[in-house]
């Protein structure tokens, strides 16, 4: 019985972590049913339209792109050998590696730091990085972000 007080308590305190905003913004994209969607059947938009399908794609999860204050989850492809341009988020992420193998460096130059998968990791919002896939596979990768998602192309 302790444990299930426990266990049930933890649940009500991260239930409560939430804002007031966030729960409505998370429960409008949830479906009647589950569903299950893979990377195949995804729908992938450009996050850069004029890279086509060399530049790095996503495929939303729930929230809206480009809408920063409300939850945003998308699953990012990076095709082999593809690179992005240096950019920022303005808000904070975390990221859990799926498939490939990725790289986010702070430069151009920068030593590339391999991200297998099933790792993860967080960058800060306004973090100036470049997101490279390393394998010979597409890079697969979930990321979440808390405050919502843009896109900030920088000059480095």
């Amino acid at each position: 019985m302790k444990l299930t007080t426990t266990l049930t308590a933890a649940a009500l305190a991260f239930a409560a972590s939430f804002t007031a905003g966030a729960i409505p913004a998370l429960a409008e994209t949830i479906a009647a049913a589950p569903v299950i969607v893979s990377p195949e059947d995804a729908k992938w938009v450009p996050m850069i339209p004029e890279m086509g399908d060399a530049g790095p794609a996503m495929a939303v999860v729930f929230g809206e792109p480009g809408v920063v204050g409300k939850p945003f989850a998308a699953v990012f492809r990076v095709m082999p050998g593809g690179l992005s341009p240096m950019h920022i988020h303005s808000s904070d992420y975390w990221g859990v590696m799926l498939s490939g193998t990725e790289s986010a460096r702070e430069t151009k130059a920068g030593k590339a730091s391999p991200i297998v998968p099933g790792s993860y990791w967080f960058q800060p919002g306004n973090a100036g990085h470049i997101n490279q896939c390393l394998s010979d596979e597409p890079c697969l990768f979930y990321v979440y972000f808390p405050a919502g998602m843009d896109y900030i192309p920088i000059e480095h």
